[in-house]
């Protein structure tokens, strides 16, 4: 007779039908007191525009579709279509792009609890298993969003733990599980990109070459590494490696 077989489907569930974050209607936690209320230099909030958040009503696979034809039918930017005029604009809507794109990600990494979270001096501790290793990365003040039959909460991390974090929640929160928590972003990073795309003053589409570092002598290197770290440095700047 024949050999029968049959595939079987590994693939986390979860990677098919990720979805955004949605803090819409969650109630709030209390903020932790910033390090720091003065900064030297501020930057901007650059929110996600609309016609990008709009996407996120998508399945993962229909948003990125949807991307392409924003960004190239839409707004007319495609890669070799990059101009001295409407650099900047493509810089930001492929950054734009990347966040929507994390948004989808970060679902990921969604944890579904079974147990009442542990609650002592004020706030909850919700277990986060890959936090060590930063999957998900999880920051002092960043939010997290616990969905229960009882409702949708919105949390702010307070204190890290190795695997667990310890976040403020709503006052009037009733510990009833099963929960899922549902994690967010940084978006600092991002905006001190589109910061920086805002105030770059030079030409990327120019031609022009691009100005590199003066060679420095290390005392800890001998001739020929010097010689390779400085044909790198060139190189990279040609956009060679």
């Amino acid at each position: 007779g024949h050999d029968w077989f049959r595939l079987v489907d590994r693939t986390i569930r979860n990677f098919k039908k990720r979805a955004p974050l949605d803090r819409t209607g969650a109630l709030e936690g209390e903020r932790p007191q910033l390090l720091s209320g003065e900064w030297a230099s501020t930057v901007g909030l650059f929110p996600l525009p609309g016609e990008f958040m709009r996407l996120t009503s998508l399945d993962v696979y229909a948003m990125q579709d949807a991307v392409r034809k924003l960004l190239s039918e839409t707004m007319g930017l495609t890669p070799k279509g990059i101009t001295q005029s409407n650099s900047a604009k493509y810089q930001h809507a492929v950054l734009f792009a990347e966040e929507l794109q994390m948004k989808y990600d970060i679902s990921l990494y969604d944890v579904e609890l079974q147990d009442p979270l542990e609650f002592a001096r004020g706030l909850h501790t919700i277990p986060v298993p890959g936090l060590a290793e930063k999957r998900p990365s999880v920051l002092r003040g960043d939010d997290v969003i616990v969905e229960c039959r009882t409702g949708k909460f919105r949390g702010f991390v307070h204190e890290l733990m190795r695997d667990s974090i310890k976040v403020s929640l709503y006052a009037h929160f009733r510990n009833v599980p099963p929960f899922r928590v549902k994690f967010s972003f940084n978006r600092t990073p991002l905006r001190c990109m589109h910061r920086a795309v805002d105030e770059f003053r030079e030409s990327l589409v120019t031609g022009g070459e691009i100005t590199l570092p003066r060679r420095q002598r290390h005392s800890r290197l001998n001739e020929e590494q010097r010689d390779f770290l400085s044909t790198a440095a060139q190189l990279q700047g040609r956009g060679r490696v």
